[in-house]
């Protein structure tokens, strides 16, 4: 046994003939054995979380197999492949069918089970050539086509297959969007930051600090306005506190300007 939890093992250099599904490849031969080192060790294939996930693994299997089986054959027919080497490229590609994993399918079938509207989207709302085998399943175990389908209808059969009529796809799909603004917004303020913490300011008592500390301590202490003005050709930015009408200095290329800029946002949210 490998082990409790299911895996494949193929140990080529014990067994005369390894079984992948419905396959029998000879691989006793010395010429054959000198690329199957991978197929010796065992593989955690897992267990698929139903139906939907065992016939998605199966059609994924199959559809690596063939590609693998076609590219050999290609190359051998091309005169890029010994009748050796050709050989060898087919068996492991009959070996590695029976090491695909339940991983990929099992996600898709908790997705499936559990709506996740977000993950589904990621995985079918996509070119008809894109996750074939998943867009398969989901035809065969809930009767929904979504290959043929023109971008709109295929995204609105995803959201019907999560339960979701138009109403409640325009309010998910608003919420999604204020979402995706919130967090790009906070790693804008994020790479802001980063950025002003290289830059070095001297405070009035001669202590010197980094970028972001100086303008995390002034709108601390009141500076909560930005303003600017020409000097030159240039334009100058600065944090101001109207009731001290006092300022402290910012600027565009050392980041603090955005900081500032995102620090009085959120205060403001």
């Amino acid at each position: 046994m490998c082990g409790q939890r299911p895996v494949v093992c193929f140990p080529a250099v014990l067994l005369p003939w390894v079984i992948s599904n419905t396959y029998h490849i000879d691989i006793s031969r010395p010429d054959t054995l000198t690329a199957t080192e991978p197929f010796d060790e065992p593989v955690s294939v897992g267990q698929p979380v139903n139906a939907l996930a065992a016939r998605l693994r199966d059609l994924m299997a199959d559809w690596r197999r063939e590609k693998k089986l076609d590219h050999a054959d290609m190359q051998r027919t091309q005169g890029r492949l010994s009748a050796r080497r050709h050989t060898l490229e087919r068996s492991m590609a009959l070996l590695a069918h029976g090491r695909e994993t339940f991983e990929w399918p099992n996600r898709v079938a908790v997705a499936l089970e559990s709506r996740d509207v977000a993950s589904l989207l990621n995985i079918l709302d996509t070119p008809d050539d894109n996750n074939l085998s998943s867009k398969q399943v989901v035809l065969e175990f809930h009767g929904v086509k979504l290959r043929g389908l023109k971008a709109k209808a295929r995204r609105s059969a995803i959201f019907q297959l999560c339960g979701l009529d138009g109403t409640a796809q325009a309010a998910w799909e608003a919420n999604e969007l204020a979402r995706r603004q919130a967090e790009r917004k906070e790693q804008d303020a994020q790479r802001a930051k980063e950025a002003a913490q290289n830059a070095r300011y001297q405070r009035g008592d001669g202590v010197v600090i980094d970028g972001a500390q100086h303008v995390e301590d002034a709108i601390a202490s009141g500076f909560r306005e930005i303003r600017d003005w020409r000097k030159g050709a240039s334009k100058q930015y600065a944090l101001v506190n109207t009731e001290l009408n006092e300022a402290r200095r910012l600027q565009v290329k050392d980041g603090t300007l955005d900081y500032a800029r995102a620090m009085l946002e959120r205060l403001a949210a």
